[in-house]
């Protein structure tokens, strides 16, 4: 992917970017908060749905206080069924201020784009489900994780769904404890603009291998970088 000369270029500055990580958050951080045993065992299939529907274009600050939220407020939506039958029932602008405590357009709640993904991703996993056969839903959406080819989203039942792209796809994947990058504005900004490399949407995971990383922690250490540097802006 890399020649040798760009390859320990990209290792020597992420190095860097790591020393500012670590002497920010402690070199433990990563490991309390990225942990996969948990996520590969977790039986929970609204969890990593629900998490992606809230951060895509959020801070990840702002998902977690409303995810939280909606799980101790809502513990009887447990499954993708119960999430579905709530959505259908409920109007679009009274479910994103109960459910996800957000202000939609009043206008036009129902293409409020987090409400949007949610029961897009929601309806189209269980239809993946039954279409499968598999007995459980996490089943599913672990069974689309392992298959997907992140290089040709175009022909994937998830992944081809209007407002669905790579950034949700490995932000799901992440959530399921997968070895993956998520190619968000850090992380994009980071690899390009301090590793100096230029790679498509789908090879960020790709990249983190080719420079013997742990996709993860490659992941971990240049969204925290993001968000150290956002933070030091004026």
């Amino acid at each position: 992917m890399l020649s040798e000369s760009k390859r320990t270029y990209a290792i020597t500055k992420f190095r860097e970017i790591e020393l500012e990580v670590h002497a920010a958050n402690g070199v433990k951080h990563f490991h309390e908060d990225s942990d996969n045993t948990n996520l590969l065992n977790s039986a929970d299939a609204v969890a990593p749905i629900l998490r992606t529907a809230l951060v895509i274009n959020w801070p990840e600050k702002s998902m977690k206080k409303r995810y939280e939220r909606f799980r101790i407020l809502y513990p009887q939506i447990d499954s993708l069924a119960s999430l579905q039958a709530v959505i259908d029932q409920e109007d679009p602008l009274v479910f994103c201020k109960k459910y996800l405590d957000i202000n939609a357009n009043p206008a036009k709640p129902g293409e409020n784009p987090k409400y949007l993904l949610l029961k897009t991703l929601t309806n189209a996993f269980l239809k993946y489900q039954s279409s499968s056969g598999l007995n459980t839903e996490i089943d599913a959406i672990r069974d689309w994780a392992e298959r997907i080819d992140v290089s040709n989203l175009r022909n994937d039942p998830i992944a081809k769904l209007k407002g669905v792209g790579i950034g949700t796809v490995e932000n799901i994947r992440l959530n399921l404890g997968l070895p993956v990058v998520k190619p968000d504005r850090h992380v994009i900004s980071a690899v390009k603009e301090v590793l100096n490399v230029n790679v498509g949407s789908n090879e960020y995971t790709l990249l983190a291998k080719s420079l013997g990383l742990d996709p993860r922690y490659f992941d971990y250490i240049l969204f925290e970088y993001g968000k150290l540097t956002t933070a030091q802006q004026p």
